[in-house]
């Protein structure tokens, strides 16, 4: 595991580190690849996502993690790779604790966010990002029909569309 928020953010940048397997999920694998470094997944709610429930990564959260496969832009294969990991954290608590909670993680994680947004309404409530020239992460309380606190790790450069899976 990496000490500083240097070392931190240079490990976000190859991919995730997952503590309970101390193994690196690596930006830009296939389905396949995953697989066969995590076993089968628990869920697989659409085509190009993979789940897996209860996982330990980001400094000891418990997470369902959310891999999504996306195709790559301006290339010639419509070859989908790892470009985005979901995280939903596991605690009961009402959202806005588990959303300051987090936060509050991540910041000692990672240091100050690059961009805050505290609101009340709509779909997008408050979140709170971390943008490096390498990956971005968002932790975020959606509301509507997905209410509930929401993490998002991207690896960069961001797909064209990607405020669309964003807000999806």
């Amino acid at each position: 595991m990496a000490d500083s928020q240097e070392e931190r953010w240079q490990q976000l940048s190859q991919g995730l580190y997952l503590e309970h397997l101390d193994l690196m999920l690596e930006w830009h694998i296939t389905h396949r690849q995953a697989r066969t470094k995590l076993g089968f997944e628990d869920r697989r709610p659409s085509a190009d996502t993979l789940v897996w429930n209860r996982v330990q990564c980001l400094g000891g959260l418990y997470c369902d993690l959310y891999a999504k496969f996306i195709p790559g832009e301006g290339s010639a294969s419509d070859s989908r790779t790892l470009r985005l990991i979901e995280f939903t954290v596991h605690a009961e608590q009402p959202v806005e604790h588990l959303y300051e909670a987090v936060k509050a993680h991540l910041v000692r994680l990672l240091g100050e966010p690059t961009l805050e947004y505290d609101g009340n309404d709509g779909n997008l409530r408050s979140f709170v990002e971390w943008d490096s020239d390498q990956v971005m992460l968002l932790w975020k309380i959606l509301g509507g029909a997905r209410q509930g606190c929401v993490g998002e790790l991207w690896s960069k450069p961001l797909p064209r569309e990607y405020l669309k899976l964003t807000l999806a």
